[in-house]
């Protein structure tokens, strides 16, 4: 038997698939003028996620600590890496 996630849990997953979707846009998609479109890209399974899994009386404070999250995970490290030596191993340019 599988255990089923709870509401929390499946919240945490779409601020996962946020945060990977920015990192990889922004790295492999379009490193030299992506990170805006990378950030409104992540935020999508953010906004997604509050939608279906928040209680109403959070979608505010859910919303911004998913998004804050969306931007230090996602886009930080991607705007950190570029055109260094551990970023061009990892984006194989």
């Amino acid at each position: 038997m599988v255990p089923q996630l709870t509401r929390a849990q499946k919240f945490d997953r779409s601020i996962l698939r946020g945060a990977f979707l920015a990192l990889y846009w922004i790295l492999y998609v379009d490193p030299l003028t992506g990170e805006v479109l990378g950030l409104a890209l992540g935020s999508l399974p953010v906004l997604v996620g509050v939608y279906r899994y928040v209680e109403s009386d959070q979608y505010v404070v859910q919303t911004l600590a998913g998004l804050a999250a969306v931007a230090l995970g996602g886009g930080a490290p991607a705007t950190r890496l570029y055109q260094t030596p551990a970023g061009n191993w990892l984006a194989g340019s």
